[in-house]
């Protein structure tokens, strides 16, 4: 089985090489092309990708766009499958794409997505904070929406799990994308895309056999950014806002997990990232408050409501 790959990037850096090694090496599942959309970079980016035999096509940074951006990318591949790859992710192995279109035998499957670990280089908070999302489970898991009516009944913790999606490193049926592409969100495309494909009688899969290497040593101001960000999507698609004391309690478990988990660490560790811990925990809890208290979502909201409109339309 084949599938055209879309990478979305911008500055990729030297690491970009070792992803695109790794992709020229997949077996089982071969790429038939190799489509990176790029948005200005000025690192050698597009020179370097065009030496793994890429089709570069390269975009103003001021057009860079979540969904937009992907749909042009799926828009110019010729495969059946269209995956997709963020530049900062690693396949961990040489059977990545294979075990990505492997549920793809079912038709009525629109689409698949990875497993995420952490880094070798991430820290033992971002290891843990990576080992806790949605997409680090080993089982896997295929999510469809039987009863609608009955799935807007349970409690939005329950319907964000049952259509999540993650475009780190995810596959499409590029058939399913012509009938509904992603919307032009500046965040959470995936998610809304996978809610819409389930809505309509499509099945989702997470395919945790899958695995690619992404993490991050983020900044205290990029985490309190994306953790309101994702606070903004959860009250646009799930109408989920949490209270302050529900954010309080969120943020006492988070730090003493951490501390539970750093349990073995020498002594120097434990204090570095015992005492960081606490500070890290806050401002993703501000950065939560913030999205779904503060945040205006009209405009997101308006977007998602155009493009279903334009689906049914």
């Amino acid at each position: 089985m084949q599938a055209s790959i879309v990478i979305v990037t911008h500055n990729a850096g030297p690491e970009f090489r070792t992803t695109l090694d790794s992709l020229s090496h997949q077996v089982g599942g071969e790429a038939s092309e190799l489509i990176v959309v790029d948005s200005d970079s000025s690192d050698g980016t597009r020179e370097l990708a065009a030496t793994f035999g890429a089709r570069v096509e390269r975009i103003a940074k001021s057009q860079f766009n979540h969904g937009a951006t992907r749909n042009f990318g799926i828009e110019m591949a010729d495969g059946e499958f269209v995956a997709l790859l963020t530049q900062d992710a690693l396949p961990h192995d040489e059977h990545w794409l294979a075990e990505l279109l492997a549920p793809f035998s079912d038709p009525q499957v629109a689409g698949v997505y990875s497993r995420v670990v952490a880094g070798k280089e991430a820290t033992p908070l971002v290891r843990r904070t990576v080992a806790n999302d949605l997409v680090s489970g080993r089982e896997r898991i295929v999510q469809n929406i039987d009863d609608v009516d009955a799935w807007q009944q349970r409690p939005a913790a329950a319907q964000r799990a049952s259509v999540h999606f993650n475009n780190v490193s995810s596959c499409v049926r590029r058939g399913a994308m012509q009938v509904v592409p992603f919307p032009e969100m500046s965040f959470g495309e995936d998610i809304c895309w996978a809610r819409q494909m389930e809505f309509r009688g499509h099945a989702i899969v997470y395919q945790p056999s899958s695995v690619v290497e992404h993490s991050h040593e983020s900044s205290l101001l990029a985490d309190f950014h994306r953790h309101r960000l994702d606070a903004r999507l959860l009250k646009i698609l799930f109408d989920d806002v949490p209270g302050a004391l529900q954010l309080a309690r969120t943020f006492m478990g988070e730090v003493w997990h951490d501390l539970d988990s750093l349990g073995d660490a020498r002594a120097s560790e434990l204090v570095r990232y015992g005492g960081y811990s606490p500070c890290l925990r806050g401002v993703q809890a501000l950065g939560r408050w913030a999205g779904a208290h503060l945040s205006s979502c009209r405009d997101e909201r308006e977007i998602v409501e155009r493009w279903r409109a334009d689906l049914t339309g």
